[in-house]
């Protein structure tokens, strides 16, 4: 009697059979989770998407945008939240990187 083909999920590194991995449709091949790891997974997206909609919400000083609160960086000395959001920080932090380096 043939075993049934059985793959390794790669979140909880369980040996299971190949009907419980879904198929990836794009490629034909086969997801490297599980469907039990795939599915929890999927759920803790949904909750901190969910989370996320529910957060405060603040515009950014320098472009304007209205983000969550969870796209500023936080200050740990001033236990407070930047002004600028992540993209706009990255821009300011890249050009004073620049000027810096210019003045040396």
């Amino acid at each position: 009697m043939k075993n049934p083909p059985k793959l390794s999920c790669a979140k909880c590194h369980q040996s299971k059979l190949v009907t419980d991995f879904h198929e990836i449709l794009i490629s034909g091949e086969l997801h490297p989770w599980c469907h039990d790891c795939l599915q929890k997974q999927l759920q803790k997206n949904l909750e901190i998407s969910q989370r996320l909609k529910l957060a405060p919400k603040r515009p950014c000083t320098q472009c304007g945008i209205t983000f969550s609160i969870h796209s500023f960086h936080w200050i740990k000395s001033t236990k407070t939240r930047h002004s600028y959001c992540r993209a706009c920080h990255a821009v300011y932090m890249a050009m004073r990187y620049a000027r810096v380096k210019g003045e040396k």
